[in-house]
């Protein structure tokens, strides 16, 4: 089973390129919320398809 959806690979990537730009600028509320959210929309996901692997498994 893989542990990520091509989605949640995307996200990971773009809460990557975010996290640095944050660290850079460490005081910039609107990128500490648009990591944030990007980390709840994976978390999501994640959830998500884990729920649908243990369904999956099931049947």
């Amino acid at each position: 089973m893989d542990d990520e959806t091509p989605e949640m690979e995307k996200l990971t990537q773009e809460m990557r390129v975010v996290m640095a730009q944050w660290v850079a600028e460490p005081d910039n509320a609107l990128l500490k919320q648009q990591y944030r959210d990007l980390q709840r929309r994976y978390q999501r996901l994640f959830l998500d398809h884990k729920r649908g692997q243990r369904n999956g498994a099931l049947t």
